[in-house]
């Protein structure tokens, strides 16, 4: 059974790295802002799953010392793509979140997935369209099992 699992896991892993670069040659590599650092664009990303986190919570996200996700934050406010607003509660703290301009960057980045997602769904019949919507259920299901597994253990 643990061989058995093993070997789906490795297999699910490959499947998706196929798909991975199958998307890319397919829709080519997503255009990243050139004026934004990697970096940069994990914080847009973080910021846009978590929107009003604090400096200190990006940088545990993100794996990366606070100072620097305050340096990162300040230059991507300063690019007017990401605000720090002060908390009701305590004036100490300050949430980071996406302005408009950074929310209208991350949208600009996912239409790469739509525009293959739409291409490959022009191919599938009634059938094929709902088993592959029912594929999508079952991930959203799984993330939402997972996200409530990670809530319960920071509880």
């Amino acid at each position: 059974m643990v061989n058995t699992t093993r070997a789906l896991r490795e297999e699910i892993f490959h499947l998706n790295e196929q798909i991975r670069v199958g998307s890319f040659a397919l829709v080519g590599p997503i255009a990243f802002p050139p004026e934004l650092t990697m970096r940069q664009l994990h914080v847009l990303s973080a910021t846009a799953r978590a929107d009003g986190l604090t400096v200190h919570q990006l940088a545990q996200t993100l794996n990366i010392a606070t100072p620097t996700a305050s340096g990162l934050v300040d230059r991507l406010a300063e690019k007017g793509l990401l605000q720090r607003i002060g908390d009701e509660t305590d004036r100490r703290v300050r949430h980071v979140h996406l302005t408009e301009a950074g929310q209208e960057m991350i949208t600009q980045l996912d239409t790469a997935f739509d525009r293959m997602l739409d291409e490959l769904m022009d191919l599938l019949d009634a059938a094929e369209l709902t088993e592959f919507r029912n594929h999508f259920k079952l991930m959203l299901s799984v993330i939402e099992r997972a996200k409530a597994r990670r809530s319960e253990a920071s509880d």
